[in-house]
């Protein structure tokens, strides 16, 4: 498998590796075992949206998946539906199954595993200086985004939208193995004055401010919380 972007969160966040490929009785899947963690919290797609492709066999080469998933302006709908089905339907969705097709194997049922897909973001051009450029080209750009035209937050919204329809149509075949599917999007743009200066919520094109992280932390929170032991308080010396 040419990369990895799907992810767990124990109690805190291990270094992301390339769990799918990973054998499932070795490397990560043993650590669930060894470890057994209370919840194993999954997420994945964004970062492979904006990474360039390395190889030139890749359908992307020698830009990002976004260059082919946005049609031109103008055009409908927004999104091409050929580069949907290769980047959502068949990279992300294959990843996924093998994922938790291993981790089901290494928890028995026994742990939940949420997964959860992403909320809407906003290709303003905002970058994060120590990371270099914004991501989100070129629907950060003219014609996708101008004075006159959010052509560009469309397509995104869209794409995430399908992301997460995908995560969710995942999770099904593993409902009964303790798989739920967390959503998440739309989160921020219902709080108050997010149409105003949605820069309150997003500190940049794919990350959130810390308000931001708060706000979806209370819905992570009210997902998995039903589903985990809590912790016992210690006692008074």
């Amino acid at each position: 498998m040419e990369h990895e972007r799907f992810r767990a969160v124990f109690r805190r966040r291990p270094d992301p590796g390339r769990m799918a490929a990973v054998p499932p009785r070795t490397g990560f899947y043993s650590m669930v075992r060894a470890t057994k963690p209370v919840a194993i919290l999954l997420d994945g797609g964004g970062n492979d949206v904006h990474r360039k492709a390395a190889a030139a066999s890749s359908p992307w080469f020698p830009r990002t998946p976004l260059y082919r998933l946005a049609d031109p302006p103008g055009a409908t709908p927004s999104l091409n539906a050929e580069a949907m089905r290769l980047f959502i339907d068949k990279q992300l969705r294959g990843q996924l199954d093998t994922v938790l097709q291993n981790l089901v194997e290494a928890t028995k049922g026994a742990i939940p595993i949420f997964v959860h897909g992403y909320d809407h973001p906003i290709p303003d051009g905002r970058g994060f200086p120590p990371l270099g450029k914004p991501w989100l080209d070129p629907v950060n750009q003219p014609p996708y985004m101008s004075e006159t035209s959010d052509l560009g937050r469309t397509i995104m919204r869209l794409l995430i939208d399908e992301l997460n329809v995908m995560i969710s149509d995942a999770v099904k075949p593993f409902a009964s193995q303790e798989v739920r599917h967390m959503k998440l999007t739309g989160t921020l743009a219902q709080q108050a004055n997010f149409d105003h200066d949605h820069t309150v919520w997003w500190l940049n094109e794919l990350h959130p401010t810390k308000r931001g992280y708060d706000t979806l932390a209370v819905v992570v929170d009210e997902a998995i919380s039903p589903h985990v032991p809590t912790p016992a308080r210690p006692k008074n010396p």
